[in-house]
């Protein structure tokens, strides 16, 4: 049975927690009570008492929570629900996470694929994020270990856009395709070019 003090214990404990992990916690009747939104995660009314196994589970759960495929699973749930999609990054300082990187990618390869001649399908051919500085036919001979050697174009695609277009003079998208000796200092997505400034260059590259 729980005394006066060992629930004036708890409390002081709670309190503690609160304020080492952040997590905002109610007064319910005087006694703290967890408001965590997570179905997995235990709460606690008035009365009740707050043991370290619960604690320690609850650390445990958000711990996991944090892992990729809790994330991505989270998200997908909330898609397939019906929820609304923001394009953009998961922090300010994870920039490298942003879904438009992943669009850009696509459409780089698309673009790379459109610069192919028809039924060489049978040649392997990768994407490369072009170097600033550097030509694609050095970066795809030097960044592929002879694999993808040859270079088939320097495509630059920019101004993506993020909303659904609204009209059939809206653009969506801008793109270039230069000459594999283009050596421009510019767009390099490993520099981060491409989230804040017009255009992301790429190497078409083929064995």
């Amino acid at each position: 049975m729980e005394t006066s003090e060992s629930r004036s214990g708890n409390n002081r404990l709670v309190r503690r927690v609160a304020l080492w992990i952040g997590v905002p916690l109610a007064v319910v009747g005087g006694v703290q009570a967890a408001t965590w939104a997570a179905d997995s995660l235990k709460t606690w009314d008035t009365g009740n008492t707050l043991t370290a196994a619960d604690l320690n589970g609850n650390f445990a759960t958000l711990l996991a929570a944090q892992a990729p495929a809790q994330v991505v699973a989270s998200f997908n749930a909330g898609v397939a629900a019906g929820g609304s999609v923001t394009l953009g990054a998961i922090s300010a300082a994870a920039t490298q996470y942003d879904l438009r990187w992943m669009i850009q990618h696509a459409a780089a390869a698309g673009a790379c694929a459109a610069a192919s001649p028809a039924s060489d399908s049978g040649l392997g051919h990768v994407v490369l994020p072009k170097p600033s500085g550097v030509t694609c036919s050095a970066a795809c001979a030097a960044n592929t270990a002879g694999a993808y050697a040859t270079c088939r174009a320097t495509i630059a695609i920019g101004s993506v856009r993020t909303t659904q277009a609204t009209a059939y003079t809206d653009v969506v998208s801008t793109n270039y395709n230069y000459s594999c000796a283009d050596a421009q200092a510019a767009y390099d997505e490993v520099t981060g070019a491409g989230l804040t400034s017009s255009y992301t260059a790429y190497c078409c590259c083929f064995h």
